[in-house]
């Protein structure tokens, strides 16, 4: 980092991670009843292909990441100052899935493609499936998903403060892009007995082979007004965004995407106004567009053609009331967010029964517009900052429920098409949530603090019959209140060493088990265990668990 003695800089950083990681299996709210604290995963490998479906070494994936940017900074004069900041990020990994059956594909390729159809379509050799999952020795596959990112862009900010008097005006400029693969390879285990042998082979069939380029171009200017100094301030801005998509799937279809779409001007505004000391009102409303995810591409086995889908876009109005003094502060805001579309992946084939091939994502999918969902909420919030003390908690109501429609209208069906029931509350979204913590430093050196979090009932899954698409249930899935403890102890300088600290977290202390989050895998199919309930949905929470670190500056 190079500092200036008129308040320029420059600094940099690099960063770089690699990991691997045993994933959590997705129970039903059933089995989650029947025993909280299990995932029912097993520790050992049985040979036979139905019970190793659910064998724990085979859940997870690896990961590695590097991002690298600069931040300048550059002051020219007493008005203007300039901001640059570029940036390189890449992520390369891959997710692992079990599967109690072997695919072959004709001949020695694993990716050949014989031609395409009249319609774009791949013509593939002949795949044969082979099956005999409850045997010892049966045929199996590791499915291997191969993921690679790679992202670069830079933002770009001219602000001229005060050259027209009580007005700071700022344009700005991001461009974002970058390409993005998916492939989904699978290894038959040989033998399937012993060990997961698939490391280092050849495929036996490759399913896709997916790549996306998405590229942003935002434009934007803001003026903040001080129209009353100190008292009243007004931010008013447009902002303007161009999208490039490119996306290919060889083994799937013969096309090459390549669209734009261009955002309408997106206004903002937003106000602060103080009436008296120590007390702010404010309040802001903003338009936003987000594009086509990048999901859609690599989630989707059928091809995307420029306005089969529309692009992500919401209006957004909050406002509230922010009280400060010294070490005490206090608020509350209101906020209303509406989406006005979003995009489902869903089965091409409803009529798909075996829920192992919907979890473990073997059934062909496209990407679909469905309406949106509209959120209303309140947050309040509170802190208290003392000599030997620190307190905060927060509450949060929300009510984000999917747009209503018409019983029987082509709305709704498509709705319930991605597993949504037209007005229901959005999956995942607790209606009251409560965060606190009290943190007490009694001796120079020493903070412990204890904490209590607590998640109300909330909807699980909308529950769809498949083919006809009927709605037949909400999963609302239970409520829970977590406690954590920690304490760290903060040492006395050694020799080069600064601000070295010991620190003994504790999270879930009393160990009870709970649903934590819902998976994305299933949320949008159809169920096909009816009356009962045969797709896992839920991830169960993390049991106790006790960390000790260790920090230290040099």
């Amino acid at each position: 980092m190079k500092r200036f003695d008129n308040g320029s800089f420059l600094k940099a950083r690099v960063s770089y991670n690699s990991q691997f990681d045993n994933d959590f299996n997705i129970v039903t709210l059933a089995q989650f009843r029947a025993n909280p604290k299990s995932d029912y995963l097993s520790d050992a490998l049985t040979g036979i292909p139905n019970q190793d479906l659910n064998y724990g070494g085979t859940f997870g994936g690896a990961r590695r990441d590097f991002l690298a940017y600069v931040n300048g900074k550059l002051v020219a004069g007493d008005h203007v100052t300039v901001t640059v900041n570029p940036y390189y990020q890449t992520l390369d990994g891959y997710s692992l899935s079990y599967q109690n059956r072997h695919r072959q594909l004709a001949g020695n390729d694993p990716y050949a493609v014989l031609g395409y159809n009249a319609t774009g379509g791949a013509i593939r050799p002949a795949l044969a499936t082979t099956s005999n999952p409850n045997v010892y020795g049966g045929p199996a596959d590791m499915r291997v998903t191969p993921r690679t990112r790679e992202r670069y862009g830079a933002t770009a900010e001219l602000k001229v403060s005060d050259l027209i008097p009580r007005n700071t005006v700022r344009v700005g400029v991001w461009y974002d892009g970058g390409t993005s693969t998916e492939e989904r390879d699978y290894f038959p285990i040989v033998p399937s007995t012993t060990r997961l042998s698939w490391q280092g082979g050849r495929p036996s069939y490759v399913l896709y082979d997916r790549s996306t380029s998405i590229s942003t171009l935002e434009v934007y200017g803001q003026d903040s007004v001080q129209l009353i100094p100190d008292m009243l301030r007004i931010d008013a801005g447009l902002t303007w965004y161009h999208v490039r998509y490119k996306a290919r799937s060889p083994l799937e279809y013969a096309a090459r995407l390549d669209f734009t779409q261009d955002s309408p001007v997106q206004p903002k505004l937003g106000f602060s106004l103080t009436p008296v000391r120590h007390i702010e009102l404010f309040g802001g409303y903003a338009k936003n567009f987000s594009g086509i995810p990048e999901d859609a591409f690599l989630g989707s086995t059928a091809m995307i053609q420029p306005g089969d889908l529309k692009p992500l876009q919401s209006s957004n109005v909050d406002g509230g009331v922010r009280y400060t003094n010294g070490n005490y502060a206090f608020s509350v805001q209101a906020f209303h967010v509406h989406l006005k579309n979003g995009v489902g992946i869903v089965p091409n084939d409803p009529t798909v029964t075996d829920p192992i091939d919907i979890q473990r994502g073997n059934v062909a999918t496209r990407a679909a517009t469905i309406l949106g969902q509209t959120t209303n909420g309140v947050e309040v919030t509170g802190l208290a900052t003392g000599r030997w003390y620190d307190l905060y908690a927060s509450y949060s109501y929300q009510r984000a429920t999917y747009d209503d429609a018409a019983p029987g209208s082509r709305d709704r069906l498509n709705l319930a098409s991605v597993g949504i029931i037209a007005g229901s509350d959005v999956r995942d979204i607790p209606r009251h949530s409560v965060y606190a913590e009290a943190g007490l430093k009694p001796f120079a050196g020493v903070r412990v603090e204890g904490h209590v979090q607590y998640i109300s009932s909330r909807v699980g899954g909308d529950i769809i019959a498949p083919t006809t698409y009927q709605e037949v249930a909400i999963d609302r899935i239970p409520g829970y209140t977590l406690v954590g403890a920690s304490a760290r102890y903060t040492l006395p300088q050694i020799g080069p060493l600064k601000a070295a600290s010991i620190q003994l977290n504790v999270d879930n202390l009393f160990d009870i088990g709970y649903i934590a989050s819902v998976t994305s895998a299933t949320a949008t199919a159809t169920e096909t265990g009816l009356p009962g309930r045969s797709l896992g949905r839920y991830f169960i929470g993390a049991p106790r668990t006790v960390t000790a670190s260790f920090r230290v500056r040099f």
